[in-house]
């Protein structure tokens, strides 16, 4: 599954890159509130959230690091699992982007399992794919979203790597 959502709250000008623990990311791309209340610098106007549900969430957001104050605090955000027993550290596929464009963009490896072909969001895909690629300048080769994802979080991973930046963990 692909999330884009358009950011209407104001966005820290930094390419912070932060691991977000599995089951933190579930529960945000599980929850449109959650993806609303990440993106959007107010309340729904629609009274589809409380106004005390969206100050939680804000904290919580803040505890975990995605927001400063009222702003998105980070460029990238990769998913992970905790190491267990001296095992190393998870990555998974899964990932968030905030593109310099404003668009909050959620890769959730574990909804497609689909083709390509028949996927629901494959025209959001092909936008995200394509708004990360142009913003970072990367040639993909693959013309199938699920192979261009790939190569694409690839080529970012390898980006983060040579630019020595660390991400931070969160809780």
């Amino acid at each position: 599954m692909i999330i884009v959502k358009k950011i209407t709250r104001p966005i820290k000008d930094e390419d912070k890159i932060l691991l977000l623990r599995v089951d933190e990311f579930r529960k945000i791309v599980e929850n449109e509130k959650y993806v609303d209340v990440l993106a959007n610098d107010s309340p729904s106007k629609d009274g589809s959230i409380s106004k005390s549900y969206y100050y939680y969430l804000l904290e919580k957001f803040r505890d975990l690091g995605l927001l400063k104050d009222n702003s998105i605090a980070f460029r990238y955000g990769f998913v992970f699992d905790p190491p267990l027993n001296g095992n190393s550290l998870k990555l998974y596929d899964d990932f968030i982007y905030v593109s310099k464009k404003g668009y909050l963009i959620i890769y959730d490896s574990a909804y497609c399992n689909s083709s390509c072909d028949e996927c629901k969001y494959k025209e959001v895909c092909t936008f995200a794919i394509k708004t990360i690629r142009d913003e970072h300048s990367l040639e993909i080769r693959s013309s199938i979203n699920r192979e261009a994802w790939a190569e694409t979080l690839n080529k970012i991973k390898e980006y983060i790597h040579k630019s020595g930046k660390c991400p931070r963990s969160m809780k």
